[in-house]
């Protein structure tokens, strides 16, 4: 949740925050605007799950490229340009994206993997790196299937 003069910007991981604990939303809200800050402590046995997460998915971006595959790696990235260089790495025929930026209205969200479909793009939630919750798994289609403006396909596998 991020917080401009006039909007308040909601991604998908907000939307199943608030479903699960609607005072977690007050807090994150809190948090965006500036009143509270944000908590310095994280569980230990997140930052494990977080740290495996990223290991496997770092291998599996590994096995694309070894698939010959073009992989476009975003992660690390945020700020402005972020949407661009997504919009770009799909315009330019990437096979794979990874972390990319997608955005509809006020609605955005990173899906792990954006994997390129017979001219088409799907997301992929590849692990656990980021949110250890099942319902992460459904965040990426969302987006996908808003940005079309109709439902979202299954993920190609």
């Amino acid at each position: 949740m991020r917080a401009s003069d006039k909007t308040i910007e909601i991604s998908a991981s907000d939307l199943s925050n608030f479903l699960s604990c609607r005072h977690r939303t007050g807090l994150d809200l809190a948090v965006a605007r500036g009143l509270l800050a944000a908590p310095s402590w994280i569980d230990p046995m997140v930052e494990v799950l977080q740290q495996r997460g990223l290991e496997h998915e770092a291998s599996y971006a590994d096995s694309l490229r070894e698939q010959g595959l073009e992989v476009v790696d975003l992660a690390g990235r945020s700020g402005g340009d972020l949407l661009l260089e997504s919009i770009d790495a799909m315009r330019s025929g990437a096979d794979v994206i990874l972390q990319p930026a997608l955005r509809v209205g006020k609605w955005f969200g990173r899906p792990d993997i954006l994997r390129r479909v017979i001219g088409l793009s799907t997301p992929e939630e590849n692990c656990i790196a980021r949110r250890s919750k099942s319902t992460s798994l459904s965040r990426g289609g969302a987006l996908a299937g808003g940005a079309r403006g109709g439902s979202s396909p299954s993920p190609a596998r």
